[in-house]
């Protein structure tokens, strides 16, 4: 892939989107930043995943959970609920074959996941980049707004996509970003719109 600017890869992974082309989407990811991004969410699995073990005989109501990111106990609670075969995905897959991913397909299925909050409305099909700011000749960041269901806010804000330069020229920085569900959460999303 030749090296594109910061605001062509931006375009780039949102036409990827839009065509659902989560591995295209998954080529311009910056694989440092994946790799940081798979970490917190199996931190994030790991804290819910008994309450992933009783979906949908959940009980009602909210609850604080801690989330740990220590490895120790990050993996200790993984193995305790390998076998739990989680709501949201097709074909069933087990917390064990999750974690088992590597880092590209577990992110192209969170994409798959969370396409819904990205849908563009009839008004405004996709995003428009109103620009890139540079930080510095390896971070830049390109201001966008997305237009429909708002990804990851209503269409009049702004977001951020933040960008590395590596030896395969620009990529983007996969974050959660505020408005952007969990992996834990976008399976429960995802489970609740099948059933």
């Amino acid at each position: 892939m030749t090296d594109l600017s910061p605001t062509r890869v931006a375009q780039t992974l949102f036409d990827a989107l839009i065509r659902a082309d989560w591995q295209g989407a998954v080529a311009l990811a910056d694989p440092t930043g994946l790799a940081t991004w798979r970490r917190g969410e199996l931190a994030f699995l790991a804290a819910e995943a008994e309450f992933l073990a009783h979906w949908p005989d959940r009980p009602g109501g909210g609850s604080l959970t801690s989330v740990s990111t220590d490895d120790t106990v990050v993996a200790e609670r993984l193995r305790t609920f390998a076998a739990t075969v989680l709501p949201g995905l097709t074909p069933p897959t087990t917390l064990a074959e999750l974690v088992a991913f590597p880092a590209s397909k577990f992110f192209a299925t969170y994409l798959q996941l969370t396409a819904s909050l990205r849908m563009g409305s009839a008004s405004g099909p996709g995003p428009q980049v109103v620009g890139e700011t540079i930080e510095n000749d390896t971070s830049t960041f390109v201001v966008y707004r997305w237009y429909g269901a708002g990804w990851p806010k209503e269409p009049q804000e702004v977001s951020t996509l933040r960008l590395h330069r590596g030896a395969g020229g620009w990529r983007y920085v996969p974050a959660p970003d505020v408005g952007s569900p969990c992996f834990a959460h976008a399976l429960l999303s995802a489970a609740g719109n099948h059933s």
